[in-house]
């Protein structure tokens, strides 16, 4: 498939983020943004986000669990 995008002079999608957007990211999760909110900020799935900023050394919270 890669190959066919190629042939017909198509761009790549960038899967990931740039240094500078992982920079970024890392700032606004500083700041308090959910990484849904960051993802839509960079038009990437959280996923996205959350491998990135865990790459870097940033991993967020452990889920909490609801009290009864």
């Amino acid at each position: 498939m890669l190959r066919l995008l190629d042939v017909k002079g198509m761009p790549r999608r960038q899967r990931g983020l740039t240094d500078g957007q992982v920079q970024e990211a890392a700032r606004l999760y500083a700041k308090g943004w959910s990484l849904t909110r960051i993802g839509d900020h960079f038009d990437k799935d959280y996923t996205v986000v959350k491998n990135a900023l865990s790459r870097i050394g940033l991993s967020p919270p452990p889920p909490q669990r609801a009290r009864d």
